[in-house]
């Protein structure tokens, strides 16, 4: 026991603060994750984070060992995490920039309006749902001429479908039933809006008419280049902002950045 005592201290010597700052994120994030749900994947990305830089501290070690392919194999790796960092460090603020533009909005009178699911809590839309059906409920009475399209299934601890939770929410505040149309099947963004351009579809249009997308500023840039490969070709953008709460902004715009990223690869 000494001997392994005295080991990890002299590996942990060789460097204090990448270790220090890998174990803090590690602890910090598998200590909240169960506790703090609406941030969980920036807790996720924090324990990655941490393991990185203790793994990168090993290698510089490893840099070290009398054995000569082991010390090559080591470099290679450790160069090339710096190269993804670098590449990741880029590519994140690229791709922020482009959605933090994207938020803003183009409003002007539609025929339809599609509400893009967000999550329910049993029976309750998330707060991020909320957010959306607010914006929703206020574009529909300035526009009483609009009809909305209410997207999203029943997922997992969902006790109803999002539509019927988002139907509900509106419904409650008084907007009239004949306005509202559920769409309770899809369960993506991707499907949110396919689903309801189909929807309007067998309404009898040939083409799509003039189209609203409500969703939270950070989801907007993402939702705008699916409707345009979905035939949206002007689509009109609703910002359902969000409360600025900081830990909740900085979760959403990280995974955000990821789900940009897929959709360019079409995946």
């Amino acid at each position: 026991m000494l001997k392994i005592s005295n080991a990890l201290k002299s590996i942990y010597a060789e460097h204090k603060i990448l270790y220090t700052i890998g174990l803090l994120l590690i602890f910090t994030g598998s200590l909240l994750y169960p506790f703090i749900p609406y941030i969980r994947f920036m807790l996720f990305f924090s324990v990655f984070c941490g393991s990185c830089c203790i793994i990168y501290g090993l290698l510089c070690r490893l840099e070290k060992c009398p054995y000569d392919a082991v010390r090559i194999i080591a470099k290679i790796c450790r160069v090339s995490a710096l190269i993804l960092i670098c590449i990741f460090t880029v590519s994140f603020i690229a791709v922020q920039a482009l959605i933090i533009d994207g938020m803003k909005e183009n409003e002007s009178e539609c025929e339809y309006i599609i509400v893009l699911g967000g999550g329910v809590n049993g029976t309750k839309p998330s707060a991020a749902l909320a957010c959306r059906l607010d914006r929703a409920e206020k574009y529909l009475n300035d526009y009483p001429e609009s009809t909305a399209i209410l997207c999203g299934g029943q997922g997992s601890g969902e006790l109803i479908t999002e539509a019927q939770a988002m139907e509900t929410y509106l419904l409650s505040r008084g907007i009239d039933k004949k306005r509202l149309i559920k769409e309770e099947h899809s369960t993506d963004t991707r499907e949110n809006i396919g689903n309801a351009i189909n929807i309007i579809r067998s309404t009898g249009n040939s083409g799509i008419p003039s189209t609203a997308i409500v969703s939270n500023g950070f989801h907007l840039y993402r939702t705008k280049l699916i409707a345009k490969k979905q035939g949206i070709d002007t689509p009109v953008m609703l910002n359902a902002k969000m409360p600025p709460i900081p830990a909740l902004i900085i979760n959403l715009h990280l995974r955000e950045y990821f789900s940009v990223i897929l959709e360019y690869m079409n995946l």
